[in-house]
Parts: structure tokens; C-alpha cells; sequence
């Protein structure tokens, strides 16, 4: 990122004849960004690729997190959550310098520009020189997270037909961090339970799903960007099935784990669709955590009669299942059961 009060670039927003727009998914933040930029100046042991940032996320938080400014910080904060951060997805925008360039034909402004969209994107696409005085160059000027103002200028490019890829580098899924990313969240939570081989089986087939839908020809992005099942928690004494991970239940469930059917979307450049492997995770956690209280809220009857309390039932002949009917059972139960484990000690 840039620390000057006023920055310009040039760039190309290039829409192909099939209606779609290129853009930039970042693998990380700027801060981490900058971060490699000086690994690589001070010729340091750094990797090979910034997906690989969580090998030297130690040295990171230790040299470069102090200097960092209040946005960077909370930036990096999303990033560690798999959340959106600032610039996330981008349009290729060149260079950015304090002050722009003066007497510069648009001819040579955009020949600058597409250097910088072929080295930022990996593609190409034909134009003639005639053709560049006909794109239109339209201007965006606002104020950024660090108080800088941002002045960009983008050719615009219609109806491209022929946009070859070199390195097929653009809207690439960052596998690697989101594996490191689910390792991390899912043994603090879950390594307490003392079945370190059951814990690996767990986080395992997650890992093994993610790269079963991103490695799909078609496949675009997961929804949300970071799938991972984040309302699980320690010390769980229930289970709540829901249809999907935002599904919104009622305050106050305390020690209960929320697992969606349907735990995230999987975008594909035709369709979307959602994954249907929730039940599979749930049986093994199950089998991880030894719960024995499961309840159902919002999850249609006749899925839940038909499908899943019969296979839950036959899996797991010693559990107790709670109906949406009986949600209010459910909350009960679980409320006693862990006031009777916190009085009792924990065994995390």
C-alpha cells in the first residue's frame, strides 16, 4: 500500500464477449505483501509463494506487526479469519505513484497498463493501436482505509473474444492457507476430546472435500470464502442441526455446537450449488466429541423423520434426539447437562 497523501495508476477493467469481467483475487493483504517485498530485498529465506505465508507467520508478527497501521492490523485480523479484507478481489490498476505521469499520450498510458495487467494477471488479449483511442477511460477517486486518497484510471475493454492465459493465475482458491486455516481452528477446538486419531480423520475429510470441489474445471469460489465450521465449540455437552451456517437460532444456547447440512456454496462459473456433506462431518464428530444430545431447529420434518433421525438412531443407538417439535426439551437438557459438567471440573 501505498503512504503517499494523493496516489494515480492506470489500469484495465477488460470484459469478455461472454459478458464476464476479470478481476484480481488476492492470496493475501498488503501488509503481508510488503512484508515478502523486504524478505526479498534483504535476500532472506522467504517462500515461494505468498499462500505459503503461515511457514513464516512467526517472524511476521514479530518484526512487522509493530510497525504496522491501525487498518493493517485489523486487515490482517480478517485475513487470520478467512474473512474479507480491503482489496480482496481488485481490478488489475497498475502501479500507483504520487504524482501522474504528465505529457503521456494515452497511447503510451495504456500500452503501460496492459504491462501491468499481463504481469498482474497472467493474460493477453489482441488490440490494435487504432482501437485504443475508441476504449473508454474512466476515472475513481476515493479515499482509502490508510487516509490516502486513490485516484484510478481504467480503460475500459469490451467484447473481448480472445483472452488467453499464461499462468491461469486469476480467482485462484488458496487451498494451502485454508488447510493450515482448518488444522489450526479445528484442533484448539477439538483436541481436548483425546482421540487424536479420530481428530485427524476429522479435519482430514474437510480438507479432502475443499479440494475435491476447487480442483472442479468450473469451480470459482467457495461461499463464504473461508468454508470451515466456525460455531463449533469446546466443552460442547449438545449438537443443534441447522440447514445452513448463517441460519440465525435463538440467544442464549450456551455449550452447544451449531452444524449446518449444508455448510457452505460452491460457485462455478455456470451454477451454484451447495455442499451436502454436513451429515457425513456430523457423524464424525459424533464419533470424536462422544455427545450424546443432538436436536434439530428449522430442518424440515420430513427430512428429519424420513432420513436423518432414523440413520442417527442406527448409527448411534445410546444418543438422545430432539425434534424441531422439541427444541425447548432440547435447550433444557443441554442447560443441565452443563451446569452439571462446569460443577463437576472440565476435562479440557
Amino acid at each position: 500500500m501505498a503512504y503517499h497523501k494523493c496516489c494515480t495508476s492506470y489500469g484495465i477493467v477488460v470484459k469478455t464477449e461472454c459478458k464476464r469481467i476479470m478481476v484480481l483475487r488476492r492470496k493475501v493483504p498488503y501488509c503481508i505483501q510488503d512484508f515478502f517485498h523486504r524478505l526479498h530485498k534483504k535476500k532472506e529465506p522467504w517462500p515461494s509463494s505468498p499462500s505459503l505465508f503461515f511457514d513464516v507467520r512467526v517472524q511476521f508478527e514479530k518484526e512487522w506487526m509493530p510497525k504496522m497501521k491501525k487498518h493493517e492490523l485489523e486487515d490482517y485480523k480478517r485475513y487470520l479469519k478467512g474473512e474479507y479484507y480491503e482489496d480482496l478481489y481488485d481490478f488489475p490498476h497498475g502501479q500507483l505513484r504520487s504524482k501522474p505521469k504528465e505529457k503521456v499520450s494515452t497511447t503510451e498510458l495504456f500500452y503501460a497498463a496492459y504491462r501491468e495487467f499481463q504481469e498482474e494477471t497472467g493474460f493477453h488479449f489482441k488490440f490494435t493501436k487504432e482501437e485504443i483511442e475508441d476504449y473508454p477511460l474512466v476515472t475513481l477517486q476515493y479515499t482509502g482505509l490508510d487516509g490516502s486518497v486513490y485516484k484510478q484510471n481504467y480503460f475500459i475493454v469490451n467484447n473481448t473474444k480472445d483472452v488467453a492465459s499464461t499462468e491461469s493465475q486469476v480467482m485462484m482458491f488458496d487451498l494451502q492457507r485454508i488447510q493450515t486455516l482448518v488444522a489450526e481452528r479445528y484442533f484448539r477446538l477439538l483436541h481436548g476430546y483425546h482421540q487424536p486419531d479420530l481428530l485427524q480423520r476429522f479435519m482430514q475429510r474437510w480438507m479432502d472435500l475443499l479440494s475435491m470441489y476447487s480442483s472442479q474445471t468450473k469451480f470459482v469460489s467457495f461461499d463464504p470464502p473461508t468454508p470451515i465450521l466456525d460455531r463449533l465449540v469446546p466443552m460442547a455437552v449438545g449438537v443443534l442441526v441447522v440447514p445452513f451456517p448463517n441460519t440465525i437460532i435463538p440467544p442464549g444456547l450456551k455449550r452447544i455446537s451449531i452444524f449446518p447440512l449444508y455448510p457452505f456454496r460452491i460457485q462455478y462459473t455456470s451454477h451454484t450449488e451447495c455442499s451436502r456433506d454436513g451429515m457425513e462431518m456430523l457423524y464424525l464428530y459424533l464419533k470424536l466429541t462422544g455427545i450424546k444430545t443432538i436436536g434439530f431447529f428449522k430442518v424440515p420434518l420430513s427430512t428429519q423423520h424420513h432420513t436423518l433421525i432414523p440413520e442417527l438412531q442406527q448409527l448411534f443407538p445410546n444418543l438422545h434426539i430432539y425434534g424441531s417439535s422439541t427444541f425447548n426439551n432440547f435447550r433444557t437438557v443441554c442447560h443441565r447437562e452443563a451446569r452439571k459438567s462446569l460443577s463437576g471440573g472440565s476435562k479440557f
